[in-house]
């Protein structure tokens, strides 16, 4: 009886320890913050209008490593590897268009220019690459990006690039609040820049 109970508590807890190791942390989802469209004293140019400028971003390329579900972290300065439970609530280059798309739609519209789809032609695409958007907890994202403005029947007639950095905290939430930010600190290099170009066509 004595062996038959020493069993039975061993069973009961081996299965135990194993039903704490299948059980593994829920998946926390993250988005890129982008800053609302205001939309109340937003007055879009109509796609109707002769004379209407029209614009998209036509190409958006990241480096295969970041093209992943997974947050993508560095170690060391060197290691780049997936975070573990912790992923992006869309694709990376679908966030970062939408990010994009919130800010130029009304710098545009202040300029009578219409943000088109990218599967339509437009006056003016912007080709965007990105070569680093990543970073470590407790640490700084590095962002490092360039982009050639292009007008239809004339190809590039302008091109930039930017490259800079923003600390992030020890937490993964940080550490998404720090792309986001540094996609800001982009769009107020980039939307100038742009404009300015079609201003020295016109």
């Amino acid at each position: 009886m004595r062996l038959l109970s020493l069993c039975t508590s061993l069973l009961l807890t081996s299965s135990l320890l194993v039903s704490c190791a299948q059980r593994t942390p829920e998946t926390s989802f993250y988005l890129l913050e982008s800053k609302p469209i205001p939309t109340g004293n937003l007055t879009l140019p109509s796609s109707h209008e002769e004379h209407t400028i029209t614009f998209q971003i036509r190409n958006l390329e990241v480096p295969r490593y970041l093209d992943s579900s997974n947050a993508i972290v560095t170690r060391n300065g060197v290691e780049m590897t997936p975070a573990e439970y912790y992923s992006w609530g869309e694709n990376i280059t679908d966030g970062i268009r939408r990010v994009m798309t919130a800010g130029l739609i009304p710098a545009l519209a202040e300029n009578t220019i219409l943000l088109i789809s990218s599967d339509k032609i437009s006056m003016y695409a912007l080709d965007v690459r990105f070569s680093h958007f990543e970073g470590a907890l407790g640490e700084d994202v590095r962002l490092d990006v360039s982009w050639n403005l292009n007008k239809k029947g004339e190809g590039a007639i302008s091109a930039a690039s930017f490259q800079t950095k923003r600390p992030a905290g020890d937490t993964y939430k940080s550490l998404v609040e720090a792309h986001g930010l540094l996609l800001q600190d982009m769009l107020n290099m980039l939307i100038p820049s742009v404009l300015s170009a079609i201003a020295d066509q016109k």
